[in-house]
C-alpha cells in the first residue's frame, strides 16, 4: 500500500536482534543505494539495509543524518561479496574548531565589529563614515563612557601620518580591511560557519579491498520509534476459542520514503547501548611549569610514599570519564489503527506474516513488499490464529469491590511469542465488549486479560485469623513456645441469574506461609488462582488457609507463672500439661520465698542504719541515765531480731534451691 509523503524522524533496528532471530528475507531488488531491508526491534533500534554501487578505487559512499553517525560508526557492517573492508571515513564532527584553529580570532569574535578589530591589532585598515576616510594600523579597542552613562567601542588608530586616534565606532562607521591574507581569512571562516549550520548529514565512503565494479550490501543499526502491537480478539463462547488478529503499528522515520522495502518485526529485550563515537575527547594533561631558575629548589623530605601514592598519581593522570546520553524512555503505547467493519461470527482472514520464534525474539517477516513515505504511520497484520479462550469471572480483592472482572483465558497456542500490546475484545454474537491489554506471552502460556465489570456477580472476601499453641519445649534452660498461626479466608460467590459462571478468585500469597484448601488452577509471583463454577442464579464457596508456624523463646527467669498456667491451659498432651502446671507452682514458690528474702534484707539493713544512729546519741548523753538506759533497751531488742533474721535465712535459701530445682526439673520433662 502506498501512502502520503510527509517529513519524519529517522529509524533503525538492532542487527544482532536479527541475526540472533535467524531471519531469512526474500531478496528483493532495490534502486542502487536506497533502503532496501528495514528489521525494526522492540527495543527501539532499526537495521537499514543498502545496496550501493561500488565506484572506481572500491569506494562506497552514501549520507546519514548527524544524528545517525553514532550508531553507524557502531555497527557498520559490510554483507557478502569477496572484497574486504579496508576503512571507512566521513567529515568530522568539528570543521568549525578545525577552520579557527589556523585563524587569529575565534567564532565568537565574528559576531561583532569591536570584538573582530580587538582581534586585529597591526593589521591595516580604512575607517570611513567618522569624519574624513583614516587609513592606518589598528591599536586595539576599548570602552569610552558617554555623559548618559552608554558605553561607546573605541577604535585606537596609528594614522598613516604618524598621529594615534580614536575612532567611536558609532553605528554607519565602516571598517575596511586593507591586508589581503587578513581578509581571506575572514572570509573562510565565514563559509565555514555558514556551512556547519546548513550540515544536516554526513556523507560516509568505505574503501573496499578488492575488484571495482559491482554493488555492495551495507547494514547498520540506528535508534527507532518502537513498533507497537494491536490485537483483535473475536470470541466464541460456543466453542471455547477465540479469533487472534495481531497487527502492527510502525513508522518511518528514517527520512526518506521506503519503496519495495522488505520489512521485519523483531518481539524481544536486546540491550540497547549508545556512545558519542562522532564526538571528540581530549586526555587532561597537567601543566608543567617552566624551569625558569636554572637550580630546582631542594623539597624537604616527606619519607616514603604510601601504597596509595602512586595509585592517585596514576588517577589524576588520567582522563575524565564521560556520562553516555541515556537512551530515550520507551514510548507509550499507541491507540490501535480503527478497524474495518467485520461480520463477528465470521472475520474476515488478514495476510498475516511469516512469524519464526528464535533463542531470544520472536520475529515476523512481511510477506510482501512494503511503500511507506517518509514520517507516514503503517499499521499491518502479523499474525491471524484461532487460540483457546474461556469466558471467566476474575475476582482481585480490593481492586473492584465486590464485582469481579470480566475476562478471557488465552492460550497462545500461535508457535511464536506474542509482543505486549493493547487488546479490543469482541463477541461472536454479542460485538465489542471492551479493551484489554497483553503484557507479552511465551509459546504455550495462558494469561488472563480483563475488559468489564461483571455486575451480576456479587463475591465477598472474609478473614478469620486464629493463633494456638501447638507445643512448649526446653531449649538450652529456656522456654521455647511454638504456636500454629492461620487465616482462613472465605470467598461467598452470588452467581449471574441469568446464565452460569466460572470464578477466578485470585488469592494473594503470603510469603513464608502454607497454604491448603481449594484446588489451585494456575498461579503468579504473587496471587494463587482458585477457581469454582456458579450455576446460573445460585452461589459458590471458595475456602483458603493460610498458615504457618511461629517460635517464642522466653528465659526461665522471665517465665510468669499465669503466662505459663494460660500456655498449660491451650495444650491436650497430658505430659506437657503436667510438667508445665509444676513449673508454675515452682515458679510461683520461687516468687515468694525471693520476695521474703529481699524484705529480710532490707529489714536488716533498715535496723544496721538504726543502730548506728542509736549508738552515735547514746555517746552524747549521761551514762546512766534513762534517756541511755532507753537506748540500751532499744539495741538488744534490735540485737534480737537480728538473730531471728539471721536465723530464718539458712531455712529460706534452702527452699529457694529445692523450688529451683523443681522448675529445673519440670522444664527438663517438657
Amino acid at each position: 500500500m502506498t501512502h502520503p509523503k510527509t517529513r519524519g524522524r529517522r529509524v533503525a533496528l538492532a542487527l544482532a536482534a536479527v541475526l540472533a532471530a535467524g531471519v531469512v528475507l526474500p531478496a528483493w531488488a532495490a534502486e542502487p543505494g536506497a533502503i532496501k531491508r528495514v528489521t525494526l526491534s522492540s527495543g527501539g533500534l532499526a537495521e537499514l539495509m543498502r545496496t550501493l554501487p561500488v565506484a572506481r578505487g572500491g569506494e562506497v559512499s552514501f549520507e546519514v543524518p548527524i544524528e545517525q553517525v553514532d550508531d553507524v560508526l557502531k555497527s557498520l557492517v559490510v554483507i557478502g561479496g569477496a572484497a574486504r573492508v579496508s576503512s571507512f571515513s566521513l567529515g568530522g564532527a568539528a570543521p568549525v574548531e578545525e577552520t579557527f584553529r589556523r585563524m587569529p580570532f575565534s567564532a565568537e569574535d565574528l559576531t561583532g565589529l569591536p570584538s573582530l578589530l580587538g582581534r586585529l591589532g597591526g593589521v591595516a585598515v580604512e575607517v570611513k563614515g567618522a569624519g574624513a576616510p583614516l587609513s592606518g594600523t589598528v591599536l586595539g579597542v576599548s570602552t569610552r563612557q558617554g555623559a548618559d552613562g552608554a558605553q561607546t567601542p573605541v577604535l585606537a588608530v596609528v594614522a598613516d601620518t604618524g598621529e594615534v586616534t580614536d575612532v567611536p565606532l558609532a553605528p554607519g562607521v565602516l571598517v575596511r580591511i586593507l591586508d589581503d591574507g587578513v581578509r581571506a581569512k575572514i572570509a573562510e571562516a565565514s563559509a565555514a560557519l555558514g556551512r556547519a549550520k546548513a550540515e544536516g548529514s554526513r556523507t560516509i565512503t568505505l574503501k573496499l579491498d578488492g575488484p571495482a565494479g559491482g554493488t555492495a550490501d551495507i547494514a547498520y543499526v540506528v535508534a527507532a520509534p518502537l513498533w507497537k502491537s494491536a490485537y483483535r480478539v473475536v470470541a466464541d463462547g460456543a466453542t471455547g476459542t477465540a479469533r487472534l488478529q495481531a497487527w502492527a503499528v510502525l513508522e518511518n522515520a528514517t527520512g526518506e520514503t521506503w519503496d519495495d522495502v522488505a520489512l521485519t518485526l523483531v518481539s524481544g529485550a536486546p540491550v540497547t547501548l549508545r556512545q558519542r563515537l562522532f564526538e571528540r575527547y581530549w586526555r587532561e594533561r597537567p601543566d608543567v611549569p617552566v624551569d625558569v631558575a636554572g637550580v630546582a629548589e631542594p623539597r624537604p623530605d616527606e619519607g616514603a610514599m604510601g601504597a596509595g601514592g602512586s595509585a592517585r598519581a596514576a588517577k589524576e593522570s588520567r582522563g575524565r570519564l564521560v556520562d553516555m546520553e541515556a537512551a530515550p524512555p520507551p514510548m507509550a503505547l499507541a491507540a490501535p489503527a480503527p478497524m474495518a467493519e467485520m461480520a463477528y461470527a465470521d472475520v474476515a482472514d488478514v495476510q498475516a506474516a511469516t512469524g519464526s520464534e528464535g533463542d531470544l525474539a520472536a520475529t515476523f517477516a512481511i510477506d510482501a513488499p512494503v511503500d511507506l513515505a517518509a514520517g507516514d504511520t503503517l499499521s499491518v497484520p502479523i499474525l491471524d490464529a484461532s487460540v483457546e479462550a474461556e469466558r471467566v469471572a476474575l475476582f482481585q480483592a480490593g481492586a473492584t469491590g465486590p464485582h469481579p472482572l470480566a475476562a478471557l483465558r488465552l492460550v497462545n497456542g500461535t508457535g511464536a511469542s506474542l509482543p505486549p500490546g493493547i487488546l479490543t475484545i469482541f463477541d461472536a454474537a454479542d460485538g465489542h465488549l471492551g479493551d484489554a491489554q497483553l503484557l507479552g506471552s511465551a509459546p504455550g502460556e495462558s494469561r488472563l486479560v480483563s475488559f468489564a465489570l461483571d455486575r451480576k456477580v456479587r463475591i465477598l472476601r472474609e478473614e478469620e485469623p486464629l493463633r494456638s499453641l501447638v507445643r512448649v519445649k526446653s531449649v538450652d534452660g529456656a522456654l521455647s513456645a511454638e504456636f500454629r498461626s492461620r487465616i482462613r479466608t472465605t470467598y461467598r460467590i452470588e452467581g449471574a441469574a441469568d446464565g452460569p459462571r466460572k470464578a477466578v478468585v485470585e488469592h494473594a500469597k503470603r510469603p513464608g506461609w502454607d497454604f491448603s484448601g481449594a484446588t489451585v488452577e494456575g498461579e503468579t509471583e504473587t496471587v494463587r488462582r482458585l477457581t469454582a463454577d456458579v450455576p446460573a442464579g445460585g452461589s459458590a464457596l471458595i475456602e483458603a488457609v493460610d498458615e504457618r508456624l511461629d517460635e517464642e523463646v522466653i528465659a526461665l527467669d522471665d517465665a510468669e507463672p499465669d503466662l505459663v498456667l494460660s500456655w498449660a491451659s491451650e495444650l491436650s498432651d497430658p505430659a506437657q500439661k503436667a510438667a508445665l502446671s509444676d513449673l508454675a507452682s515452682a515458679r510461683r514458690e520461687i516468687a515468694n520465698i525471693e520476695a521474703r528474702i529481699e524484705e529480710a534484707d532490707a529489714r536488716r539493713d533498715a535496723i544496721a542504719d538504726e543502730q548506728a544512729r542509736i549508738r552515735a546519741n547514746l555517746a552524747a548523753v549521761p551514762e546512766g541515765s534513762a534517756l541511755a538506759r532507753g537506748y540500751l533497751d532499744d539495741l538488744t531488742a534490735q540485737e534480737a531480731e537480728l538473730d531471728a533474721i539471721r536465723a530464718a535465712r539458712p531455712d529460706l535459701d534452702a527452699r529457694l534451691r529445692a523450688q529451683r530445682e523443681a522448675a529445673a526439673e519440670a522444664l527438663r520433662r517438657l
